[in-house]
């Protein structure tokens, strides 16, 4: 088996819908957006890689129903990025340390002011934390 070293670091984070498979990529002074299509199963295997790579478990079970998450990268001494799956009105936070934590029954007007909001450090502590049911899973 042949083995090729790659540099994921500026890959923030993944998301697969429809066939395609969601970059979020920092490129320095802009995030960059960018999807080709695969497979569910390229996703799996990314979330698998990016497990085995970390020593974390999994945040998403392979074949879920209704596991789509919408990511988006956070400047903030707080978090590191936040995640929403609208049908299941599912949050998840990336703290800067490297807890991840899901919130239940987060209504999608919550999710949009938290991706608007000038400090998610600060929104958090005011509109989520304490507020809704949580669990950590990393």
């Amino acid at each position: 088996m042949n083995l090729d070293k790659i540099d994921l670091t500026n890959l923030v984070a993944i998301g697969h819908d429809n066939e395609k498979l969601a970059l979020l990529i920092d490129r320095g002074d802009n995030m960059e957006y960018v999807e080709v299509r695969a497979p569910k199963a390229a996703y799996d295997g990314l979330q698998e890689v990016a497990a085995i790579a970390s020593d974390k478990i999994p945040v998403l079970e392979e074949n879920t129903e209704n596991s789509t998450f919408f990511v988006q990268a956070t400047r903030s001494h707080c978090t590191a990025a936040i995640g929403y799956n609208p049908q299941q009105e599912l949050l998840q936070v990336e703290f800067v340390n490297g807890a991840v934590y899901q919130y239940e029954e987060v209504e999608p007007e919550t999710w949009e002011d938290f991706c608007e909001t000038e400090s998610p450090g600060r929104f958090y502590n005011s509109e989520i934390k304490g507020l809704y049911y949580s669990k950590r899973i990393v």
